[in-house]
């Protein structure tokens, strides 16, 4: 209350958890080095005072947990920390603080760390183990670094999967977990931080009842596995498939039936005194949880160890797979706007190789409202934006190099931009991502991976798409390009990094292997079903049978054939009025819905990060050929020369 802010923010808080119906409790340090009774002071209680009075700290801190408990009470729990430091121990004073706390709301719960006793342990920054005695709780934090406090516009957050196994392993070991997140200096929780709960929240919404008043066991958790029960009921939380089948000890009861959560029956066995579950072949995005009925009580069952989990044969390390709902979420958005804008963008050329100063990204401004804005009015779904080219150069404040655009005159991070203009409009995010770079050891400027010489550096690339999933909110897709080759890292192995920040993120490779892939690519694509591997257009010799594809995307520039100047970026002055008309684009979005595909329809800002005014104006059209006939030609079938005539495989140079 004596700072410019001026509100009591404790005050405000217990009020919302109140009316939100969440239990609130407060986090109270036994020490503090601004007081000049105790023993130590700043920098980090390391210097101690000349004079120090315990006895009258004490009184001090009973005061303020006595404040605490009377106006913003009931509280679920005072949270004390750090009773002893550098010497100075709060010590048997503890147990006078506890006395004191416990008279004033018996019910409370107290922590480990007042200096004496309390009701439960606090592992941090790791899990606790597996204890049926003694409770505990296990405090973490969502930032990548680990920050207590918000980390900076550049800290991050740990992946989704990351946080639902501290969750599930918690529970499985009869404990909770404490996540902690930092507000900004505004007092808002960043978009990372949030959209990190609200995904962890999507996944309580199938699955809470395997975590919610629930007991750990009766198998202890390992790497694998972390089972909970209540009642007659045992949860399997699937953490790993390492296998088509999980070998488990058998319990002492009859198992009546299993099924997976979210919809599914799951097929048992029992040999030996051992408990099989056989996996289904499509599990769905990990962690997936497997509910056991059993004909007796649960929670009679001693806890068993499970020093190995054996699997009957090898499975290979896939990627989680994505649910159908999710693959009709993504089909639903129909079509979006392929953004390209780089270095390309002022060279004229599609590829601009040996580009050593950034200056030649030469923009002023950029307006990304203007174009999620003209996206709106065309009816599309999402953004698919140039995260970064061949070139190596990064239209993100990246961490990794300074080849970036924050580095250029701009001087702006485009993609935070892009992403907020997105969540204004209500549009979905994707983004392409140039898996190689020419500037990494063993890649020659303008070759591409036909030639074998191919820049590697897997840890960039890992370290580049971390930032990206962890900082940028849901992505809808990565457009991987393979033009200049993997990058060192496979494309098994980059699906499965993918998978690990955002397990519902599609995953595409335009050329190359297509192992990890649930998007097809079609880089001068036309519509087509699934089946037909030629809608992929040039991509269509990487496209095999085999593939695991859930869905197909196909993409083309908006600009028509010309001479000079790029296709997929902007082009050239002289070529400002040059567009596809609207009925063709109308016929492929049409195409595109019939066939269950996502078309992605390239534009390039121009020099001061601007559409052209004729793309505007088209997609404008197409926007109101979408509404007005919609309704209407959505039943009719486009004839297969419609969709044949809108191919432009020989139309444009390769982008890729």
């Amino acid at each position: 209350m004596h700072t410019p802010f001026r509100r009591d923010v404790v005050k405000e808080l217990a009020a919302a958890c109140r009316k939100q119906g969440i239990e609130f409790g407060a986090y109270y340090s036994t020490c503090d080095w601004y007081n000049t009774n105790w023993p130590a002071t700043s920098p980090q209680g390391m210097v101690m005072r000349k004079t120090s009075d315990m006895a009258a700290y004490e009184k001090y801190l009973q005061g303020q947990i006595s404040e605490l408990i009377t106006n913003y009470g009931p509280l679920l729990t005072i949270w004390n920390d750090v009773p002893k430091h550098n010497g100075v121990d709060y010590g048997q004073r503890g147990a006078d603080t506890i006395k004191l706390v416990r008279r004033l709301q018996p019910d409370i719960l107290i922590n480990n760390r007042t200096g004496d006793g309390g009701d439960y342990q606090t592992p941090e920054q790791k899990i606790g183990t597996f204890n049926l005695d003694r409770p505990w709780e296990s405090c973490m934090t969502v930032s990548a670094h680990n920050a207590w406090a918000w980390g900076g516009a550049n800290d991050g957050v740990k992946s989704v999967n990351a946080c639902l196994k501290m969750l599930i392993l918690g529970a499985g070991g009869d404990g909770n977990i404490l996540l902690n997140v930092g507000p900004r200096p505004d007092g808002v929780i960043d978009p990372a931080q949030a959209n990190l709960l609200k995904q962890v929240g999507a996944w309580l919404e199938t699955n809470g009842e395997s975590i919610y008043g629930t007991r750990g066991g009766p198998w202890k958790p390992t790497e694998l596995i972390a089972s909970t029960r209540t009642g007659d009921v045992v949860y399997v939380h699937i953490l790993n498939a390492a296998g088509d089948t999980v070998e488990l000890p058998a319990l002492p009861c009859k198992i009546n039936c299993a099924s997976l959560l979210g919809g599914g029956e799951i097929k048992t066995e029992a040999a030996e005194g051992k408990f099989i579950l056989h996996l289904p072949e499509h599990l769905g995005p990990l962690p997936a949880v497997i509910k056991l009925d059993l004909a007796g009580s649960a929670m009679t069952i001693p806890a068993i160890a499970l020093p190995a989990i054996k699997s009957a044969r090898s499975r290979p390390q896939n990627p989680p797979v994505v649910s159908e709902a999710r693959v009709r979420q993504l089909q639903n958005l129909h079509w979006g706007m392929f953004v390209c804008w780089s270095f390309s963008t002022f060279s004229g050329r599609e590829w601009t190789p040996g580009v050593t100063n950034l200056d030649l990204f030469a923009a002023k401004d950029c307006d990304t409202d203007q174009w999620v804005k003209a996206a709106k009015d065309a009816g599309m779904g999402y953004v698919l934006f140039l995260a970064k080219h061949h070139d190596g150069f990064c239209l993100w404040d990246t961490q990794t190099t300074d080849r970036k655009v924050t580095k250029t005159p701009l001087g702006r991070d485009v993609l935070a931009e892009l992403k907020n203009s997105c969540d204004k409009y209500g549009i979905k995010l994707a983004l392409y991502f140039s898996e190689g770079e020419w500037a990494w050891p063993g890649g020659v400027p303008g070759q591409g991976w036909q030639s074998g010489r191919i820049g590697k550096n897997p840890e960039m690339k890992k370290a580049q798409l971390k930032e990206l999933l962890t900082r940028y909110g849901p992505i809808e897709y990565l457009w991987f390009d393979y033009a200049v080759g993997d990058g060192g890292l496979s494309h098994a192995e980059t699906a499965q990094w993918v998978k690990q920040f955002q397990p519902d993120c599609f995953v595409g490779f335009n050329a190359g292997s297509q192992a990890g892939a649930d998007l097809r690519l079609g880089e001068e694509g036309h519509p087509a079903p699934l089946s037909d591997k030629a809608g992929a257009g040039f991509n269509s010799q990487h496209m095999s049978d085999a593939n695991d594809h859930r869905l197909a995307e196909f993409t083309y520039p908006i600009l028509p054939k010309h001479q000079g100047g790029a296709n997929w970026f902007y082009s050239l002055p002289e070529h400002d009025n040059l567009c596809l008309p609207a009925e063709k684009i109308y016929t492929d979005y049409l195409g595109a819905v019939k066939y269950g595909n996502i078309f992605s329809l390239d534009v390039g800002p121009d020099y001061n990060g601007r559409l052209r005014a004729i793309d505007v104006k088209t997609l404008h059209q197409v926007g109101e050929l979408i509404r007005s006939r919609t309704s209407g030609a959505a039943n009719e079938n486009p004839t297969r020369r419609d969709v044949s005539a809108s191919k432009h495989r020989t139309e444009h140079s390769t982008f890729f």
